[in-house]
């Protein structure tokens, strides 16, 4: 099942967005305020979201101010991946995130909306953390 975002303009260089993303540090600042047992290098994570789930999350590809491939493995058995395409435009960068999760077709009506909530939540956070830094 794939999921992806609509375009948000974010004031700010594609180089300062990328370096965000690239930073697994920075994941916690995209995530709800259920998350515990927060743990985090530049290149993984892990955490718990309260009672959904258990989540390692780590950087599988990058390329430089544009592009940004993160895998998660979880306790569920549900694997899935999510990606940050950053596009320079003047001054405004357009960032997209799509997420790319094997979820078998009858759990499919039940998770794409939440999934959907988590990046548009994701890219309004990323926005307002970068505007304001």
């Amino acid at each position: 099942m794939k999921i992806e975002s609509c375009a948000k303009d974010i004031k700010a260089s594609d180089e300062k967005i990328f370096r965000m993303l690239s930073d697994c540090r920075s994941i916690q600042k995209m995530l709800p305020p259920q998350v515990k047992n927060w743990k985090a290098d530049e290149d993984r994570c892990e955490f718990e979201i309260e009672g959904i789930a258990k989540a390692n999350v780590n950087i599988a590809e990058k390329m430089e101010f544009s592009y940004i491939a993160y895998q998660v493995d979880n306790d569920k058995n549900m694997p899935l991946s999510f990606t940050f395409n950053i596009e320079k435009h003047g001054d405004l960068c357009d960032l997209t995130m799509k997420i790319d999760m094997n979820v078998p077709v009858f759990l499919q009506p039940m998770v794409r909306t939440p999934l959907q909530k988590v990046t548009d939540t994701a890219l309004e956070r990323i926005k307002s953390n970068v505007e304001q830094e």
